[in-house]
């Protein structure tokens, strides 16, 4: 597949990854600067977990909610650029705008669970937020993923 590419679609696919690795890269080393501030300074006001059954399940919430709208748009994204007669790095663009906003939709239940984690210091947090960076992670755009999409 690599061998049809013009160099501006190469540089666009390597652009994507580009962007990908920043904000996961991003976000892997927010949670772990939480981990670390928890463990060492403590949890910043514990007597939230009063709120515990609350907190948990407005974290599960904005996470599916966050996830579903994220989905649906890059996935809307991909079918009306398939659809459509344009080269092939009109669609690459128009992927690429449409995984920013992924990627930031996903990655506010990330932020909120690292918040949340900083200022109860429940595990629940972290496990949560390092499921969600994993689940991010297997996301990660490769070239042939990419590109079987488009043609």
């Amino acid at each position: 597949m690599n061998e049809t590419l013009t160099p501006q679609e190469k540089q666009q696919l390597r652009t994507i990854r580009i962007i990908f690795i920043a904000m996961a890269g991003f976000l892997a080393l927010l949670f772990l600067s939480a981990i670390v501030y928890v463990t060492v300074e403590g949890p910043v006001e514990p007597s939230l977990n009063v709120y515990r059954t609350w907190l948990l399940i407005t974290s599960v919430a904005v996470s599916l909610i966050c996830g579903w709208i994220g989905r649906k748009r890059l996935i809307q994204t991909i079918q009306a650029a398939k659809a459509s007669t344009e080269s092939l790095s009109a669609k690459l663009t128009k992927y690429q705008s449409s995984l920013i906003v992924y990627l930031a939709l996903t990655e506010v239940p990330m932020i909120f669970c690292i918040i949340l984690l900083v200022v109860t210091g429940d595990t629940f947090y972290q496990i949560f937020a390092a499921a969600l960076l994993g689940s991010l992670l297997v996301q990660y755009p490769r070239e042939e993923k990419v590109l079987r999409q488009f043609l």
